[in-house]
């Protein structure tokens, strides 16, 4: 149970506790005074009629009798126990010349006393009771003011703290993307403050990466942009067909390497949204890599390319030999084109920065399966092995757009790893160069290829 709750719960029975008292007190209070002048001058009148009764002449006694009556607002009454009906316990009172009280429902008490030598017997009834409302509304206001006191007591630090929790919202609103909140209590509203800085955090994170990524986007694009403006005067000036050709090459160049910038953007941003649609399968891991390996490989022709599996089975697929047999059982459990964009990205990086050799190794692991794409290129620092994630960034020269790609690759590799539950890390080799090693989900051996049930996954139905 939280604070704020046994807060209010124990607070409302506070209230509770002292409305009783305080009720119990006021009917008391009220009910007291008023039964101690009734019973007050009950007894007085009985005694003074008694008094006045038994003195007075014969002639007199009706007079008297009157007078007591007019003083008193009791009910006085002389009866001659010999013809009035009287109670038969009263009667038998009488008889050894003894008073008596009887009490009867709604009618409150009366007092029978013999009087003038037990010849008569006097009836004193209870008056009419007037009651007085003055405790009673000292009542009523007191359990108000408990209530109030209680209410207010309770309510106020709540929004108060609510009230700073708006002001920071308000702030955030204009722009002050790191203010945040007062969590420092363990009740609901701490919570609820922590899980706001937590998503001011978000924010405040999500706005600084668009920011940089439209700051890397705008830089990227204007190179293009500014070899097609030259390219377009400098075709202007061309003087012969051959130079207007080559002009017209480079402007188709440029136009190129535009059109796979922004289609490398709309994949990032795409792999970036948290609703990325995955179809996991059952993918043979090595025919994949192989087939990726000779396609790639075209492009650079001098640099060498090896595939190792579980079973140290090493192929050179650099060669034009299609009979190599690979270790098609290594399954990874994987939305298949997301898979090849991947490997693709990392090994056009390999290619990219390589000397004379890559190397892939598809290994299995207890949770998964082992993608690893290495070269004996320059590598990466230790310093900048995070931040060669992050998009359009470049590390060093050799990294450069002198040397090709859009800035975005890697940073691709990690979020279609990151939707598949797995991870994408770089390391150092012994002779030289960079490796990077992708852990994939691997084959869950259910035989269902399109559950869903791998972390990161959100499951597209199968088009036909």
């Amino acid at each position: 149970m939280s604070r704020l709750v046994l807060r209010i719960t124990l607070g409302m029975v506070l209230v509770l506790v002292a409305s009783f008292f305080i009720v119990r007190w006021g009917a008391i209070a009220a009910t007291r005074g008023t039964l101690r002048d009734h019973f007050r001058s009950h007894v007085n009148t009985v005694a003074q009629a008694h008094y006045r009764l038994d003195k007075a002449p014969p002639e007199r006694l009706e007079a008297e009798l009157a007078a007591l009556r007019k003083e008193s607002k009791h009910s006085i009454r002389l009866l001659d126990p010999t013809r009035d009906k009287i109670p038969d316990e009263v009667r038998r009172a009488w008889l050894r010349n003894e008073p008596r009280v009887i009490w009867r429902k709604h009618h409150g008490a009366t007092v029978w006393m013999p009087v003038r030598k037990n010849t008569r017997l006097l009836a004193v009834g209870r008056r009419p009771m007037s009651w007085d409302h003055a405790p009673l509304a000292k009542v009523v206001v007191a359990l108000f003011a408990v209530v109030a006191l209680t209410g207010f007591g309770l309510s106020w630090p709540l929004v108060r703290r609510l009230r700073k929790l708006a002001r920071v919202a308000d702030r955030i609103s204009v722009g002050e993307l790191d203010a945040r909140a007062d969590g420092s209590s363990k009740d609901a509203v701490g919570r609820l403050a922590r899980r706001f800085n937590a998503m001011a955090d978000q924010i405040q994170l999500l706005l600084e990466k668009q920011q940089q990524l439209i700051q890397g986007v705008s830089h990227e694009l204007r190179t293009p942009a500014a070899r097609i403006r030259f390219g377009l005067e400098m075709l202007q000036r061309a003087e012969t067909e051959k130079q207007r050709v080559q002009r017209i090459d480079a402007i188709d160049e440029d136009l190129d390497e535009l059109d796979q910038l922004v289609g490398e953007l709309l994949l990032y941003i795409k792999s970036g949204d948290r609703a990325l649609e995955l179809n996991p399968q059952e993918v043979k891991a090595s025919g994949e890599v192989q087939d990726l390996l000779k396609r790639q490989g075209e492009l650079r022709p001098d640099i060498e390319s090896v595939l190792r599996t579980d079973n140290d089975d090493v192929n050179d697929v650099s060669d034009d030999d299609d009979d190599d047999d690979v270790n098609d059982d290594i399954i990874v459990n994987a939305d298949l084109p997301h898979f090849r964009r991947a490997l693709r990205n990392l090994l056009d990086n390999a290619l990219r920065h390589a000397k004379s050799r890559v190397v892939v190794d598809v290994r299995r692991e207890e949770d998964g399966v082992l993608v690893a794409v290495s070269d004996d290129g320059p590598g990466v620092a230790p310093e900048d092995r995070e931040r060669i994630f992050e998009p359009f960034s470049r590390v060093d020269a050799s990294r450069s757009r002198e040397s090709g790609g859009t800035g975005l690759g890697l940073a691709i590799v990690q979020r279609i790893l990151e939707a598949h539950g797995g991870t994408v890390t770089v390391k150092a080799v012994a002779d030289g160069g960079s490796r990077f090693e992708t852990h994939w989900p691997g084959d869950t051996g259910s035989g269902d290829t399109g559950s869903g049930d791998t972390p990161g996954y959100k499951a597209r139905p199968k088009r036909d």
